[in-house]
């Protein structure tokens, strides 16, 4: 799969001009795709834009100690927009500059990466994709999903669950069903 320059784009203006929200909305449209359209690529760029908007609504980090990292984070999706960097550096880079960022901060009990992943396994599951499908996708083992899912009431949070033509949709190209 190509990467998608307008995630790219909206990903590195959001961040560029501190728009918490639109990196929400980035993030919600992603994890909607991924749904029916589940892709490495995509499911990074999910990640990205949860850990970004993280960075952005925690106020801590707009300290001058984090103003470095956000530079780099800046120059990185700029050069991964621009096509100076590929997908593959772009993603190792920037999760570098998260773990460096969070090295300053060592207070949470996951790190950024691994809680959106756990939040995008958790409401996929909870959109209708399968716990085992979803443990595959993420590389979150199931019981982390269902604990996470639990405790978080994401059931009752998502109120959209795949269709069923959806459903099958997927089922079909999942086992090479022909219609």
């Amino acid at each position: 799969m190509a990467m998608d320059k307008r995630v790219v784009e909206r990903l590195y203006k959001a961040f560029s001009t501190k728009k918490y929200r639109v990196l929400r909305k980035l993030y919600s449209d992603l994890v909607n795709q991924l749904v029916t359209d589940f892709s490495d690529e995509t499911l990074e760029f999910a990640i990205l834009a949860y850990a970004l908007g993280k960075i952005l609504l925690k106020q801590h980090y707009v300290h001058d100690e984090y103003e470095k990292y956000r530079e780099d984070i800046v120059n990185t999706l700029k050069g991964l927009a621009e096509g100076t960097f590929t997908f593959k550096e772009s993603i190792a880079a920037l999760r570098q500059i998260l773990k460096g960022i969070e090295s300053l901060d060592p207070r949470y009990v996951f790190d950024v990466v691994t809680k959106a992943k756990i939040k995008i396994a958790a409401t996929l599951y909870a959109k209708g994709i399968s716990l085992g499908r979803v443990a595959e996708m993420t590389g979150i083992p199931k019981a982390e999903i269902l604990s996470y899912a639990g405790k978080t009431m994401m059931f009752d949070r998502v109120k959209e669950e795949m269709p069923v033509k959806k459903r099958f949709k997927y089922a079909e190209e999942v086992f090479g069903l022909e219609h």
